[in-house]
């Protein structure tokens, strides 16, 4: 159906690579929509997306490497967003002063009842620890960031809204991340090296175990009509095939 946003699949182990192919699997098939956020009216083009990342470029994710032709600069300032220390600053501020919301907050300290805050990502870390240790595997070591009371009546809300993992012998991670929406242009890498270092350090390192796979579900993956002849112009890296291992 050429009236709705197509469904694609891309497995890659390079992350460099990947978005090439993000950028032009949208570009190529996407459909034309007119979307609505906090910032107005935009002309975009959109599409549905699975990525899976293994191998060199879960290692490329680490390090936080991004595109020679990426446009978004301030990586390493957006990825602090994503630590307790900035969270703690957060908290403090006046309430005037406050952004709408903290993706961070909803993970390290979702709004539940009566005022309390869960920490969901210390239940994740607890939850493969009990796996491993009992030899067993469970469903339900996830967390979300939409809060309906807030949200649905927002146009800012969280646009990564799950978090689902599992751990299997000797370590080994899969993890699973559901997205809202993302402009794939300008924020694709950005997003998935801070949000994915971030589940590493909070939850995966701490249980001594190594995310192998990266699925990253994506209900809208989209390009601005405005940046279309620049994400056309985005070229396939140059890299070493040997680095391209799973």
């Amino acid at each position: 159906m050429k009236d709705i946003a197509p469904l694609i699949f891309v497995e890659r182990t390079n992350f460099h690579e990947a978005w090439v192919i993000v950028l032009r699997n949208i570009l190529g098939q996407g459909v034309q929509v007119i979307l609505v956020d906090n910032r107005g009216e935009k002309n975009v083009i959109d599409s549905s997306q699975t990525i899976v990342f293994s191998g060199y470029a879960l290692e490329q994710i680490r390090a936080g490497e991004t595109h020679k032709d990426y446009p978004y600069l301030s990586t390493p300032t957006y990825c602090k967003e994503w630590t307790h220390g900035y969270l703690a600053k957060y908290q403090d501020l006046p309430k005037k002063n406050k952004p709408v919301y903290l993706a961070f907050e909803r993970l390290a300290g979702y709004p539940a009842s009566e005022g309390l805050a869960v920490d969901q990502l210390i239940f994740m870390r607890d939850s493969l620890k009990r796996q491993m240790d009992e030899g067993i595997v469970k469903n339900n070591c996830q967390a979300i960031t939409w809060n309906p009371e807030t949200d649905l009546e927002s146009e800012a809300s969280p646009f990564l809204q799950r978090i689902w993992a599992r751990v299997y012998k000797e370590g080994k991670i899969d993890a699973h991340f559901y997205w809202r929406a993302t402009d794939a242009y300008n924020h694709f890498q950005s997003r998935l090296i801070c949000i994915l270092n971030m589940f590493d350090r909070e939850v995966v390192k701490p249980n001594s175990c190594r995310m192998v796979r990266a699925v990253c579900h994506y209900d809208s993956l989209y390009v601005n009509r405005c940046d279309a002849s620049s994400a056309e112009a985005v070229g396939f890296p140059v890299t070493d095939p040997r680095l391209n291992y799973r």
